[in-house]
């Protein structure tokens, strides 16, 4: 009896080193990638971005090309009546995309169409606030001593201004978040 428990003591254990041993090693196709990949860390490690680390290695990578019958093609819907240009591809396939990247998203434009700019821009110089004399643009923090005024009632049915308030400057009014003083939106004089 004590035999056959110590047998089978020793035959786990050695099942569990095997075990251990073979989830050590990487699978048989990440074994033939692995010099193609590190070749192409050290190329890229001597590009200007690389070395700067403002890019993804693995964005230089070669990939395969898609099969005839992907639902994604570069990140792209590629079934009929899919649109091309989407904000879900990624910006190395897209130019819109990649030119949106570089624009904080504090400044990106508030969705008014020009009917609604010009008479938010009409109502707010109608009340006849002071004008501010400081330079500012979407995405900027405004200082502090800066007044802001409340959107007046006559623009509540715009649900895109309706918790924002306004600072008025030459030509323009600048549409202000009340909770962080940030800039997000400007209407010229139409």
């Amino acid at each position: 009896m004590r035999r056959s428990l110590h047998t089978g003591v020793a035959s786990m254990a050695l099942l569990a080193g095997l075990g251990f041993a073979l989830a050590q090693q990487p699978p048989a196709n990440q074994q033939m990638q692995q010099p193609q990949a590190e070749g192409a860390q050290k190329q890229w490690q001597n590009t200007e971005s690389g070395k700067a680390g403002k890019e993804e290695p693995s964005s230089h990578l070669p990939s395969d090309p898609p099969k005839e019958n992907a639902v994604f093609i570069n990140g792209a819907l590629a079934v009929p009546g899919a649109p091309t240009e989407g904000e879900t591809v990624p910006a190395k396939f897209s130019q819109k995309n990649a030119a949106l990247d570089q624009v904080p998203i504090m400044a990106r434009p508030l969705p008014l169409d020009d009917d609604q700019k010009r008479r938010i821009f009409d109502v707010v110089n109608a009340a006849n606030k002071p004008v501010a004399t400081i330079t500012a643009q979407p995405a900027s923090a405004l200082p502090g001593s800066v007044e802001r005024f409340d959107m007046p009632p006559e623009l509540a049915d715009i649900a895109a201004v309706r918790d924002l308030k306004y600072v008025r400057v030459a030509g323009k009014v600048l549409l202000v978040q009340s909770a962080n003083n940030v800039v997000v939106g400007e209407i010229a004089r139409p």
